[in-house]
């Protein structure tokens, strides 16, 4: 049986009822009251606290009724215990061309955030459109989430709440354009999002080489010397797909490119699922730089939720984009994302995160590294060049035939581009360990 504060919460202003809740809430939320846990006797914490009997027992049924507890006759209460999602081992294709997390701990906490908004909300929080204003404090929570990563000087106002990061590099476009219409230069190999981004804006797309320090700055010169460019798309702490980190002097020198173009960087920062280890384009270059980040690689892609830190100046601007495109952005969603956000266990949930991807991606080069495969820590896809002899295509179709999906190398590629005999594999710890490692050994 689980032991609990005797002493209630100061405050004169709230009945013991509140405090009790509010105490048996806090501690489920924080972790000192785990799944499971058993709640002592109605009559023996009302002892403990120095309330009546039925206080106890309104705060318990309460707590039930709000998805914190749970009871059974003659068993006695316990904290909720949310049911797992079933994991089928016996799943016949094996999905390893998008990243799928493992879950330590953060499902729970986004049943709790939302069980949270369904009990605080109002009729407007449930009825009306969303407000520019409804997202302030998301915004806020946002910046504090971004403490470890180098923006520079940057506001809360700064900040835009999107539909994810693919939302937020189309917004930011369709933004540069009125500011500075043109087509983008992207990395040869990147996002596909970047050229579907492109493609619904209606601009030219650009490809650069990359060498073991990033994108090539001649090759970007020699773009922007023949064509009217907007902007520089790219991943600079993690390339999707090769995982090349670009170095922070070739950050420096593009950025500097840039500048003496007034030509606009979208930096797409949503594949790390650990600490930024640069420098970030908008510490570098305030006053054009745009910065994308999302839940969907380091905490859950089902909220659809993401943010544009924008050049001081320009949110406005982006904010009339999102609201054109969508009329805002989720009000639930927005209160449950701040709920994860501000979370006390949810740094301790995103470091296991990371430990747990590592251990994915050490097994999988244990079993691969006789190949020519590229990986890093922290970064949930390894791309591996095909041997001799095979072709993507061929190496696809005969790995799905065996029920494992991987991502072919032309997909990162422009119309264009020259793809590389190559594939990218994605971490998927949606199944465990052993699942995972069987669709490995196919490969």
């Amino acid at each position: 049986m689980k032991s609990i504060s005797q002493r209630l919460p100061s405050g004169a202003k709230k009945t013991k009822y509140d405090k009790l809740i509010g105490l048996l809430k806090e501690q489920i939320e924080t972790g000192r009251l785990k799944a499971g846990d058993r709640l002592p006797p109605v009559r023996n914490l009302a002892y403990d606290i120095g309330a009546a009997p039925g206080t106890v027992a309104r705060a318990y049924k309460e707590l039930i009724k709000n998805g914190y507890l749970e009871a059974g006759v003659g068993q006695g209460t316990f904290v909720r215990r949310f049911k797992a999602a079933v994991i089928k081992s016996s799943v016949r294709t094996m999905y390893l061309r998008s990243p799928r997390l493992p879950d330590i701990g953060q499902v729970d906490i986004l049943r709790l955030g939302f069980v949270e908004f369904a009990n605080s909300a109002g009729f407007d929080e449930l009825m009306a459109y969303p407000t520019r204003a409804d997202t302030y404090d998301l915004q806020s929570a946002y910046l504090s989430y971004f403490d470890d990563v180098p923006l520079g000087y940057v506001e809360p106002d700064d900040v835009v709440i999107t539909h994810g990061g693919q939302h937020g590099g189309v917004v930011a476009l369709q933004t540069i354009q009125k500011l500075r219409p043109g087509g983008i230069i992207v990395e040869d190999l990147s996002y596909q999002g970047f050229k579907s981004a492109a493609d619904l804006v209606g601009i030219t797309v650009h490809a650069v080489g990359m060498d073991e320090h990033g994108p090539d700055p001649d090759q970007i010169r020699a773009i922007i010397a023949e064509h009217r460019i907007a902007a520089i798309f790219s991943s600079a702490e993690v390339n999707n797909p090769t995982t090349i980190r670009t170095t922070n002097e070739r950050r420096a020198e593009i950025a500097d490119i840039a500048r003496e173009h007034g030509i606009h960087i979208v930096e797409d920062d949503c594949y790390r699922v650990g600490a930024y280890s640069g420098v970030s384009y908008r510490s570098l270059y305030p006053q054009r730089s745009w910065y994308i980040s999302s839940f969907s690689k380091s905490i859950s892609p089902a909220l659809r939720i993401g943010c544009v830190i924008c050049p001081s100046g320009t949110a406005s601007m982006l904010k009339n984009t999102v609201f054109f495109n969508s009329l805002g952005v989720s009000r639930s969603n927005c209160e449950v994302a701040k709920f994860v956000l501000c979370h006390p266990k949810i740094g301790e949930i995103q470091a296991l995160i990371s430990e747990e991807t590592n251990k994915y991606l050490q097994e999988t080069v244990n079993r691969l590294g006789q190949f020519a495969i590229r990986w890093r820590e922290n970064v949930p896809m390894l791309w591996l060049e095909l041997p001799r002899g095979w072709r993507t295509t061929a190496f696809c179709q005969a790995a799905q035939d065996r029920g494992v999906l991987v991502s072919s190398s032309e997909v990162f590629t422009t119309r264009d581009g020259n793809a590389p005999q190559a594939v990218r594999i994605a971490v998927n710890a949606e199944y465990g360990l052993e699942r995972y490692l069987e669709a490995i050994d196919v490969l």
